[in-house]
């Protein structure tokens, strides 16, 4: 009788087992040359928008690294959503090897992931596939850039200036060129993903790196839930009120100002405006912030303005001997200054600096983008 029952509670046992549709994924990770980090533990984290805003990771699974591999058999609740693979901050000691913290899409199936230094190739599953082919293929192109970076470093003392600058001018367009492709790498990789879990936590992490125009595209197309969200609704609202004051100015015809050249005349802003070429406007004054965008500004009015491509640089310092003194340094482009502070009232804008994006035609095409969203567009419209 006893036996009897044993056999029907092991039935019963493997009938449960069997029944066990729970999804799972599984993680199959190696290590390339670091071997050091055996015995170590490695943590899943989920993050979702709670974790992105308020709550922090949740711990979800752990394993050991053995023989450079590590295993994840994790059972899944609400997927796909987005993980991190990491050690945990009081296990990264200085001077000791450490694992590199990677994002992966929870999501049913089977993972492979590989770690050599700072490359990562990982895929298995559709969104993870999307996940390397958006994301990680850009970000290992850079780090064999920063590899060269520190080759070079190392090798400067015996190189001649001219080879040292040829070097350097390849390397920044190549990293220029990287990164640009990085960033519509990951804005399609958000619009693919903006209906679940795992694109509402990416918005939160990448949405800096888009315009406002963007940013109100992801948001449309997520899911209601996300959009009701107070953080989401604010940031909507804001995005909402720049659209609509651009659109005064966009698709019309550009003002005339009245402005003084280097030489003390006075010059018209139609001398440079709507004459066939694509011109930036940047309004700017003397701060830390406006001198950083004017050097971000150097290398692509540098790249451009043989290619139809102008910059126009308004001052509105106060003291125009201090203006003068700041042209001496080989500021870019065309250098004017609005003596009589008519730019704000004539645009109708109190934040400084202030941009405007203008068509050869003399229409405003944009206004406030930053160099690298003017970078995007010239790429585009110069080809």
């Amino acid at each position: 009788m006893k036996k009897s029952i044993s056999i029907l509670i092991f039935l019963s046992l493997l009938l449960l087992a069997s029944c066990d549709n729970t999804p799972t994924l599984t993680i199959n990770g190696s290590l390339a040359d670091n071997t050091d980090l055996n015995g170590k533990k490695l943590f899943l984290y989920t993050l979702n928008v709670d974790s992105m805003t308020t709550k922090g990771p949740v711990l979800t699974d752990s394993a050991e690294i053995k023989d450079g591999k590590f295993v994840f058999n994790t059972k899944l609740g609400n997927t796909p959503q987005l993980g991190v693979l990491g050690m945990k901050k009081e296990d990264k000691k200085a001077g000791e090897p450490a694992f590199q913290d990677m994002f992966i899409i929870i999501e049913p199936g089977t993972v492979n992931a590989t770690v050599d230094k700072q490359l990562v190739t990982i895929g298995g599953t559709p969104k993870n596939d999307s996940l390397n082919n958006q994301m990680y293929v850009y970000a290992n192109k850079i780090a064999a850039l920063d590899e060269e970076i520190e080759e070079i470093d190392k090798k400067k003392d015996s190189m001649t200036k001219t080879e040292l600058k040829e070097k350097s001018t390849d390397i920044a367009s190549r990293m220029k060129s990287i990164s640009r492709s990085s960033k519509k790498g990951i804005f399609s990789l958000l619009k693919d993903n903006m209906d679940n879990q795992a694109g509402e936590a990416m918005f939160f992490t990448f949405a800096n790196y888009f315009g406002k125009e963007q940013i109100a595209e992801l948001i449309a197309i997520s899911d209601t839930s996300f959009q009701n969200r107070e953080q989401v609704k604010n940031l909507k609202e804001s995005i909402d009120l720049r659209i609509e004051s651009d659109a005064r100015y966009v698709g019309k015809p550009f003002e005339v100002l009245r402005l003084t050249n280097v030489k003390g005349s006075e010059e018209l802003l139609s001398k440079h405006v709507g004459k066939g070429k694509y011109v930036y406007l940047y309004f700017w004054r003397q701060s830390q912030e406006c001198f950083s965008i004017l050097g971000a500004l150097i290398p692509i009015y540098d790249a451009y303005k043989d290619k139809g491509f102008e910059l126009v640089c308004i001052s509105l310092d106060q003291d125009r001997k201090t203006w003068l003194e700041a042209v001496q340094y080989g500021l870019p482009g065309v250098q004017l200054f609005d003596a009589k502070f008519a730019s704000p009232e004539v645009y109708d804008f109190g934040a400084i600096p202030y941009t405007l994006f203008i068509a050869p035609d003399g229409k405003v095409l944009s206004i406030n983008i930053a160099p690298d969203e003017l970078e995007d567009k010239l790429e585009d419209a110069l080809k």
